[in-house]
């Protein structure tokens, strides 16, 4: 009677019947309290449906069947075989008949081998459907979470596919429409029935995990353990029953497929439309869908060939995606490259950010601010309104503008290296600032809101004597809208009378603007008397960035100021290069031609003196290519100054320099000579010589200083030399 009840009821019904059911097993609502819920339940199905189940022997079913908790499934194995999702319907008819010919006395000797691949494509499958419901719902705002997810995908195991999947029930089921996923949390949360015992699923599972251990360890298996893990697998199989009510179904440009039982099949007329991008769903009604792509992936054609395949994301090395099937190249993996899902994979990366997190979340920035202000000449204009600003002024918010390469960086770097003297900015009255500061970046996580906080909490820390861990949170909702508030609240307290806070954050442009949680939104419209902020970013030639003022529209206009001598930041005057010439010759003049020269060559555009060409100019006097005294032998521009670098760089090793070069201008992140090694032996870019890191090392030193270095790791040392290297900026 109770599976004709469960047969009559719609999606809705179904997910109230599994809270009810998981309830009973956890203990969570009292047993009365449960029983008249299943009864309201079933007297509506009665109005709705215009059924008459009887009430009294519907309690009493309800009871037998939760009250020992068991998940087993009311279908038959044919019935699992031909309605749960491809290809776990074809695998489990692979593994019942293996089990079948074994009963029959037929030797199988793969039967321990096909229990744990049926195993590991169900946590597989389990685990990839959890991933995206956490993703779609929560926006990957759990660090943590990421960083457990980026390492499945990177070193993925049963073992791993097992633990994220039960890591990510908890954050699911806190979801306001958890009701919807009921059923599929109740999988992991519920018990299955093996023998006589009804035991935890992931229990189970564990003890299926070992079984693989021991069997690929080559240790002893006993018909007795077959007979074991093969019940435990049937059990598992069993609580995935509800798979059985849900539709997985592939679009791929204007066909459709439905992926059940043992083969894909193309639909003539489907019931279903597809959501969004081509792409494989998990319908779990006609209206509500799970999207799996690029995590499964379904090609009905490959290379020419009619393939009909599922692809499930196996690995990611060398940022390169692969993907496994079970009936194409079974032995094989694909990369995604070939299959099609590298830039949805991208995507896909950049919705769960996990940058790095140190245990000492302050980001050293001297080497960098040393390097970004060498050779600093004037913007005496510019500190002095930055001083009038921070001593007159209440705004919470000052603004710094300019056009690309025009020297913000170097100017606040120049800040930074004398944050603790008084020689830019001569404060009339005795105010004492503490300082923070950020320089934003697309490496090493410095473009997260995640670690620019951290690192400016820990900064403040540090100087006011409070603990920074305390307004730390991996939940990146909670770190915006509680901790940051929290902290600033506590600095305002902390802070003298005389003293105020003023953290820098360099280069909003270099942040990460796509994400609903970047820098930029971070900061809060509201801040407390005596803590300022001074930001930057980047414009265009029309003097706008749309993204960044966008970004930046939840800050009032009463809260932000824009420094008139920054609005946008120019070039040098003619006095500031004479000023740098003088610094850079050693002799006591520079001959009017040289200055002539210098000043003509970098004020192209009319704006003043490029800054970042003078450093070009810099360079090349000290390597010896040029002389001040013939100015002739200087750069005439600063796509001239790229050429004759890219011109003079080794073109040994099939131009291996370069290609190191090119690659890094094309990533987010630094590379290190390992990552390299194992990228360019993956391309057979040297044939018959394997690469090994020492060979990367002993070529990109070559590189000089068009690199820049944290650690072991490197990238382009400016975004004008990548914008030279692959266009754009």
């Amino acid at each position: 009677m109770l599976e004709q009840f469960i047969k009559a009821l719609n999606p809705s019904q179904l997910s109230e019947l599994e809270s009810l059911r998981v309830s009973a097993e956890s203990g969570e609502g009292s047993p009365k309290e449960v029983k008249q819920k299943f009864v309201n339940l079933v007297q509506r199905v009665n109005e709705t449906s215009g059924s008459q189940f009887p009430i009294g022997p519907l309690v009493k079913s309800f009871n037998d069947f939760f009250k020992a908790g068991s998940t087993s499934s009311s279908r038959s194995d044919t019935d699992l075989i031909s309605e749960l999702p491809y290809p776990l319907g074809l695998r489990f008819k692979l593994l019942w008949q293996e089990n079948e010919a074994r009963q029959r006395g037929e030797p199988a000797p793969q039967l321990g081998f096909s229990i744990c691949a049926l195993h590991s494509l169900l946590l597989r499958f389990i685990a990839t459907v959890f991933i995206q419901i956490y993703v779609i719902e929560t926006g990957g705002k759990n660090r943590k979470i990421n960083i457990q997810i980026t390492e499945a995908l990177r070193s993925p195991t049963d073992g791993t596919w097992l633990d994220l999947a039960s890591s990510l029930c908890k954050p699911i089921r806190s979801l306001e429409s958890n009701s919807v996923y009921e059923r599929l949390l109740g999988i992991l949360d519920g018990k299955v029935s093996v023998g006589k015992r009804n035991q935890k699923f992931k229990a189970v599972s564990q003890e299926l995990i070992n079984f693989r251990n021991r069997l690929l360890h080559g240790e002893k298996i006993t018909p007795d353990d077959l007979d074991i893990s093969r019940d435990k697998i049937f059990a598992l199989v069993g609580a995935f029953e509800v798979l059985c009510d849900y539709r997985l179904v592939a679009f791929s440009e204007s066909d459709t497929f439905t992926l059940v039982g043992e083969y894909p099949t193309k639909l003539e007329n489907p019931q279903w439309s597809c959501p969004d991008d081509d792409g494989t769903y998990l319908f779990i009604s006609e209206s509500k869908s799970i999207p799996l792509y690029p995590l499964l992936s379904f090609r009905d054609e490959l290379d020419g060939e009619k393939v009909s395949e599922l692809f499930f994301l196996n690995s990611i090395g060398d940022s390169v995606p692969s993907y496994i099937a079970f009936r194409y190249m079974v032995s094989h993996g694909l990369d995604g490259q070939k299959l099609g899902t590298y830039d949805s994979f991208q995507k896909f990366m950049a919705k769960i950010p996990a940058p790095p997190q140190p245990k000492n979340p302050i980001i050293d920035f001297s080497t960098f601010a040393m390097d970004s202000a060498l050779m600093f000449v004037g913007r005496d204009e510019v500190f002095l309104e930055l001083s009038e600003f921070l001593e007159t002024s209440d705004i919470p918010y000052g603004i710094l503008r300019a056009y690309a390469g025009m020297g913000k960086t170097a100017l606040l770097a120049n800040l930074y290296n004398h944050r603790n003297t008084t020689d830019l900015l001569p404060l009339k009255t005795n105010k004492k600032i503490i300082w923070a500061f950020h320089f934003c970046a697309r490496f090493e996580g410095r473009d997260r809101p995640e670690v620019c906080f951290r690192s400016i909490i820990g900064q403040v820390g540090l100087q006011l004597k409070l603990d920074a861990t305390d307004y730390f949170d991996d939940d990146l909702s909670k770190f915006r809208e509680e901790r940051l508030p929290e902290f600033f609240y506590r600095v305002s307290q902390a802070l003298a009378d005389d003293e105020q806070l003023v953290v820098i954050i360099d280069a909003l442009d270099e942040s990460d603007l796509d994400s609903d949680e970047s820098i930029a939104k971070f900061l809060p419209d509201f801040l407390p008397p005596r803590i300022r902020f001074i930001i930057s970013f980047r414009v265009d030639e029309t003097t706008s960035n749309p993204i960044v003022e966008d970004s930046l529209a939840h800050l009032s206009e009463g809260n932000r100021y824009q420094l008139k001598s920054a609005d946008p930041l120019d070039g040098l005057t003619r006095e500031d290069v004479v000023t740098f010439l003088k610094k850079l010759s050693t002799d006591e003049t520079v001959p009017d031609q040289t200055t002539e020269h210098v000043w003509l060559t970098a004020n192209t555009s009319q704006r003043g003196a490029d800054p970042f060409f003078l450093r070009f100019v810099a360079q090349s006097i000290r390597d010896g290519r040029s002389d001040l005294r013939r100015p002739e032998t200087l750069p005439a521009s600063l796509e001239d100054a790229f050429d004759e670098i890219w011109l003079q760089l080794p073109d040994d090793n099939n131009f291996l320099l370069q290609r190191i070069l090119l690659t890094l201008a094309l990533m987010f992140d630094l590379g290190d000579d390992e990552f390299f090694a194992d990228y360019f032996n993956h391309h057979e870019v040297l044939p018959g010589r394997v690469l090994y890191p020492i060979d990367i090392a002993m070529i990109r030193v070559r590189a000089g200083k068009l690199l820049r270095y944290d650690g072991d790791r490197y990238g382009l040392f400016h975004d004008r030399f990548r914008a030279f290297l692959v266009g754009g900026v």
